[in-house]
């Protein structure tokens, strides 16, 4: 008890322990094509539909719901030619449809380019332009709007979209939440990026 309470030889153990189960389950998902964080995501759903998953202001989501939004995100994205391995920019505040749009688009095997929403100008610009995104989802207040209108012009000229989520967001809702094909996510590898983060 004594060499365990200096060395602490059980935390350690475990520690290994636990360890060898987190590789044998990313060889296990690295075998049968599952690496995506949407199946985790999908496992959560099923253990627990109901329960909230994101808690707001006005009330909560559960986990369907969360799912639901995140497939019809990942219809969004499919609508609007995104592919497995692309990056889509996400320029917005912290809200249950930012969660939404990162699952979705892990659900189609592509990933979020997170965009601090204070950039403005050239650094707005420039973070866009090195993501590689051709599609920009927007939402916030008109301030956000205010920052993209900035680069708007450049970003037509480069053929790089931008959604407006706040006009487009009831449209989102009425598609239909449809679970992408498992074959969008199946060349995932655990070195894939699951999301760019910018800073400044």
């Amino acid at each position: 008890m004594y060499v365990d309470a200096r060395y602490h030889l059980s935390k350690d153990i475990k520690s290994l322990r636990m360890q060898r189960t987190m590789v044998k389950a990313v060889e296990n998902s690295v075998k049968t094509g599952r690496v995506s964080p949407y199946y985790i995501f999908e496992e959560a759903v099923k253990r627990r539909p109901y329960d909230e998953a994101i808690w707001i202001r006005d009330g909560s989501v559960s986990w369907k719901m969360a799912y639901d939004r995140s497939n019809q995100y990942a219809q969004l994205f499919l609508s609007h030619g995104v592919k497995p391995g692309d990056f889509v920019a996400l320029f917005m505040q912290n809200s249950p449809d930012f969660a939404f749009a990162w699952v979705g688009l892990l659900a189609i095997g592509a990933a979020p380019a997170m965009i601090n929403y204070n950039l403005t100008g050239k650094a707005l610009l420039g973070c866009i332009e090195l993501s590689t995104a051709k599609l920009v989802l927007v939402d916030g207040g008109p301030d956000i709007a205010s920052k993209y209108a900035g680069v708007q012009t450049e970003l037509d000229l480069k053929g790089i979209k931008v959604i407006n989520i706040g006009e487009e967001r009831s449209q989102i809702y009425q598609m239909d939440p449809i679970r992408p094909r498992d074959e969008l996510r199946r060349g995932i590898v655990p070195s894939d990026a699951m999301a760019l983060f910018y800073t400044r």
